[in-house]
């Protein structure tokens, strides 16, 4: 590790409180003699922050992309299928696959204004249906519970690739 430069301007990494003032990501850091205002910090606090790594040069700064809700689902569902998919075998899910469903596809999430459900209220087989709709997922008439939450994991998963 090499040594702290002063003269280097810093950033913060990660959200902190600092000399008193909530410091979030990707604030640049100010050395001062008497912190006044969140951002400000003495250089001693400067040099702890960039020791920990909570502050790096600014330079050096690359912030985290967010994962959006759709991406969240995607990636979700592509670990709900790697996870159940047998070692060895080509990645997906059958009938008989046993897997955990993801949450959003068993308890409303969220209150949902299309359906009327509220936060925490079990997800149906229509409301199932209704959800395949609006992420455009093929379904059959006679598809059960199972076989919906199927298709749309793996439909989602295959949006993750």
């Amino acid at each position: 590790m090499s040594d702290f430069d002063p003269a280097r301007p810093l950033t913060m990494a990660k959200f902190k409180t600092v000399e008193g003032f909530p410091v979030t990501a990707g604030t640049p850091l100010n050395i001062v003699a008497e912190p006044a205002k969140p951002g400000d910090v003495t250089e001693p606090m400067a040099k702890r922050l960039w020791a920990k790594g909570i502050a790096v040069y600014a330079d050096d700064f690359r912030p985290t992309p967010v994962e959006t809700d759709e991406q969240a689902k995607a990636r979700e569902a592509a670990d709900v299928i790697a996870a159940a998919t047998p070692e060895g075998e080509e990645p997906g899910l059958t009938d008989a696959t046993d897997f955990l469903a993801p949450d959003d596809l068993v308890t409303w999430q969220a209150d949902d204004e299309g359906t009327g459900k509220k936060a925490g209220a079990p997800v149906t087989r229509a409301d199932l249906i209704v959800i395949a709709e609006r992420e455009k997922v093929a379904i059959e008439s006679d598809d059960n519970k199972p076989a919906i939450i199927r298709k749309i994991v793996e439909h989602r998963a295959a949006q993750a690739v």
